[in-house]
């Protein structure tokens, strides 16, 4: 209780103190020099092409403009990575083989399966399918789940077609699918996300842990960095704050 109550008010020290820095860096904003952080979303095309050329740096994949299988790298240094379908639901136009289903290697996915792309993971639904995995439980309308293995989702992206997509207003849509997602109860559902977003922001972590020694091997001053680096840096700590408060919420 104690290391938590410690915690807890680290935490709320750490809001207060970013929560400070925020609002002078807003009153900065009105001195000759500085422009305020939200001058620096640029809307050109120049500056959209410029981030478009700059997100490859950091290994991440521009969401907003996938609409088909992609691959990002696991968090670590292993060097893994993991093969994501973007849309949720797709209907097999012809046979996929090698696929894996619990201990069932080199499964074929018949033509006209169902392949739902869920949050709690990836699911094929087919009538012949029924039955014919012993002690593999079949999810009520989804069917059964997929092994993510890699050849096999890109096998499902080339051989099928959408059904439904989410890539118009995607953060809608993933949160309907979270919400109203019945292959998973709301403890699992905290349990499995909170698992992964811990994963995440360890590889967030190490990012930053590059570019500060980016700077230090450079020897470079906060009086060195362009003001787009500064806009970014406020607009991080913004974020940090809303997920630390976001985070007292779920621990309550």
């Amino acid at each position: 209780m104690l290391k938590n109550e410690s915690l807890k008010k680290y935490i709320d020290e750490l809001i207060d103190e970013v929560q400070k820095e925020l609002d002078e860096s807003n009153v900065t904003g009105n001195v000759d020099g500085y422009q305020t952080p939200f001058a620096f979303s640029g809307k050109r095309k120049q500056d959209k092409a410029k981030a478009d050329s700059n997100i490859e740096v950091t290994g991440y994949t521009k969401v907003k403009d996938i609409d088909e299988a992609y691959t990002t790298f696991n968090s670590g240094n292993s060097g893994r990575t993991t093969t994501h379908l973007d849309n949720r639901k797709y209907q097999l136009k012809k046979d996929v083989n090698g696929a894996k289903i619990g201990n069932y290697n080199n499964v074929v996915l018949p033509k006209g399966s169902i392949i739902y792309n869920l949050p709690g993971g990836i699911f094929v639904n087919h009538p012949s399918l029924k039955d014919k995995f012993s002690g593999i439980k079949e999810t009520p309308k989804f069917g059964f789940r997929l092994t993510r293995k890699s050849d096999t989702i890109l096998s499902i992206e080339k051989s099928s077609k959408i059904l439904e997509s989410t890539k118009v207003k995607r953060p809608v849509n993933r949160w309907l699918e979270l919400k109203n997602d019945e292959s998973m109860h709301a403890n699992k559902k905290l349990a499995v996300g909170l698992k992964e977003l811990k994963y995440q922001l360890a590889e967030v972590e190490k990012f930053f842990s590059w570019y500060n020694k980016i700077k230090n091997i450079n020897e470079l001053d906060s009086s060195d960095y362009w003001k787009r680096t500064n806009g970014h840096i406020y607009k991080i700590k913004e974020r940090i704050i809303n997920i630390a408060k976001t985070l007292q919420e779920i621990e309550k």
